[in-house]
């Protein structure tokens, strides 16, 4: 009971910062002194085109709002010309939940080498983290290599060992993942040679 109590306490303070740190970016935007009326027009519009999707994040074990609060930081750093900070960030939030990594060739095509640098020493070492102190007994693969053959790359196959999750098979309403995506082009999946390079 006291982990998610504390657990909760977590996600509503990263909340708190991810509005400050999302009012802070957008005020950089349109630079200039801010009246207290344009600040609260900016506060409550914003809660009320995200109140929808709250409640989804303020869940237990729903760890997304503190990967927001970590890609935020990042940002923040980045227009603040604080390198390693924001690669360090973003790597972080990208070893807790994938999709950050969309940062990474973003960094290396506008010429942030030392953040993409910081973010790929960061990203692999908090990704080998667990397999240093918690390495599963009696398995071929630790944590970060069977999410690299299961998650990454499981969609490009259709081994039921590396691709044991079947939601990704097939157009689903309820699966917005990129194999899903791939079907949508590619109604017959892996049978068309375009689907396997597209989805890569």
């Amino acid at each position: 009971r006291l982990a998610m109590v504390v657990w909760y306490l977590i996600t509503i303070g990263a909340t708190i910062a991810a509005y400050m740190l999302c009012e802070a970016l957008a005020r950089r935007l349109y630079p200039g002194e801010w009246t207290e009326k344009e600040r609260l027009w900016l506060r409550v519009g914003s809660i009320v085109l995200t109140i929808k999707f709250i409640l989804a994040v303020l869940e237990n074990q729903a760890f997304d709002t503190l990967v927001l609060l970590f890609i935020l930081i990042g940002l923040w750093a980045l227009v603040t010309k604080r390198e390693m900070l924001a690669g360090g960030t973003i790597a972080f939030a990208a070893a807790i939940k994938g999709s950050p990594l969309i940062f990474l060739p973003y960094l290396l095509f506008t010429r942030r080498f030392v953040a993409a640098g910081t973010f790929i020493g960061v990203y692999v070492a908090i990704s080998f983290l667990p397999d240093l102190f918690f390495t599963p007994k009696g398995g071929s693969f630790g944590y970060f290599q069977t999410w690299v053959r299961e998650i990454a790359m499981g969609p490009l196959y259709d081994d039921p060992v590396l691709s044991k999750y079947r939601f990704w098979v097939g157009v689903n309403s309820n699966n917005h993942s990129l194999r899903a995506l791939g079907y949508r082009l590619f109604p017959t999946g892996l049978a068309d040679p375009w689907f396997r390079p597209t989805l890569a």
